[in-house]
């Protein structure tokens, strides 16, 4: 699946022997895997709808950041034979802005300088600027990617820097909220409507395992200043699950200790 040409971005591939039979379930259908990783932003929404085809699974987390998930998709990857792994990350990016005010000397949550700020350290990042960030963080994405043991020659995988301006970003009307559920194989816009929710205002992130994106909603509450935060729970064998995902975000207290969080289920 290919990013439509008129769009640049920075490319990183690593292309391998692929299965080209390769087979997965989900809710009892057999489908190619393809497997895609997306930065949070709400302005990627429509260009990542493009490509859910139905066959295709998306986890999004802040910045397109794999450290935290990596496991997860790399189980995923590996049980059902994934055809393809693709990592989004953008310019003008939300990630890349709390990285460099980090990197600048601006004071920023712990867990965030822990999880997402110190990788950069480790490659010498700091006077770069905010475009190098977005730069490295698309190879450090890839470099993962590559490094991922055990899949080596399994299938295609790349990431890609989109450029932000270049597709047409959907404008900003009312109040941002953030949608927190599963990786999914449905459109964002879809589970928008579901919701309740214009989809050009709402930031989503999805992994299988909350601790894989606490970090990020933090960013998007404390960062980007994100009040409605919703859980979105797609078919009953997700609602242990989601219930795990609503007590952890409860226990840290990054929305109050009496915030109530409220969960869509279909």
């Amino acid at each position: 699946m290919q990013c439509p040409s008129a769009i640049p971005h920075f490319h990183l591939s690593r292309s391998d022997k692929r299965k080209p039979h390769a087979k997965w379930r989900i809710h009892g259908e057999h489908m190619t895997c393809r497997i895609k990783v997306a930065c949070m932003d709400r302005r990627l929404n429509p260009y990542l709808d493009v490509h859910q085809d139905g066959k295709t699974i998306t986890y999004r987390t802040a910045g397109g950041n794999l450290a935290l998930i990596i496991s997860e998709v790399h189980e995923l990857a590996k049980a059902h034979d994934a055809t393809e792994i693709i990592v989004y990350t953008h310019t003008d990016c939300g990630f890349a802005k709390v990285v460099y005010a980090a990197l600048s000397g601006e004071k920023v949550d712990d867990a965030i300088y822990k999880d997402l700020v110190v990788p950069f350290l480790k490659n010498g990042l700091k006077n770069r600027g905010l475009e190098g960030i977005e730069k490295e963080n698309a190879e450090m994405q890839g470099r993962t990617l590559a490094e991922m043991e055990g899949c080596r020659r399994l299938y295609h995988r790349e990431c890609r820097l989109v450029g932000i301006e270049t597709i047409n970003p959907p404008q900003l009307k009312g109040e941002r909220s953030l949608v927190v559920g599963l990786p999914t194989k449905r459109k964002f816009e879809d589970i928008a409507n579901i919701i309740g929710v214009e989809s050009g205002n709402t930031y989503f992130l999805n992994a299988n395992r909350i601790d894989g994106i606490l970090t990020d909603i933090r960013i998007a509450v404390e960062n980007l200043n994100i009040k409605d935060v919703r859980l979105f729970q797609d078919g009953d064998s997700q609602c242990k699950a989601i219930d795990r995902f609503g007590k952890a975000i409860h226990d840290t207290g990054i929305l109050g200790q009496n915030a109530n969080i409220p969960v869509i289920r279909v």
